[in-house]
């Protein structure tokens, strides 16, 4: 929560304030099908409870995603929403959402850590098609 300042007429005062680096989340969402292609339009969710941060990102069109601008933390969850994917062989139906690690949605998923400046890559997802 930000710290309120109050402004005076006449007054004159100096606000500091002390920058933290930002991290990132990055991976690929591809189709867990025969074809393991590359999923765009994913809604990508990255939250933590300790944090209190929340973010969203969307793959391109070739399944890849970076969600940047995050606080260090060490119980963020990062969790894929495809029900308006395209590029895969369910795109008239939409895919199944989850979390990293194949975590129901509706379930505690695997958390990951964020480092301060660092890119966590890796945090890739298949996802099913629904039907």
């Amino acid at each position: 929560m930000p710290t309120p300042v109050t402004v005076t007429p006449s007054v004159t005062g100096t606000i500091s304030a002390a920058l933290i680096r930002g991290t990132t989340v990055s991976g690929t969402v591809t189709d867990s099908g025969r074809s393991m292609n590359g999923l765009a339009h994913v809604s990508v969710e990255v939250s933590s409870t300790s944090t209190g941060a929340h973010a969203w990102g969307a793959t391109a069109a070739d399944g890849s995603y970076a969600v940047k601008g995050l606080l260090v933390g060490t119980d963020y969850q990062v969790c894929f929403h495809g029900s308006v994917a395209t590029g895969g062989s369910s795109d008239a139906t939409g895919y199944v959402d989850q979390c990293w690690q194949d975590q129901a949605t509706s379930g505690t998923p695997t958390p990951i850590t964020l480092t301060s400046g660092a890119t966590t890559t890796g945090v890739n997802a298949a996802l099913f098609g629904v039907g």
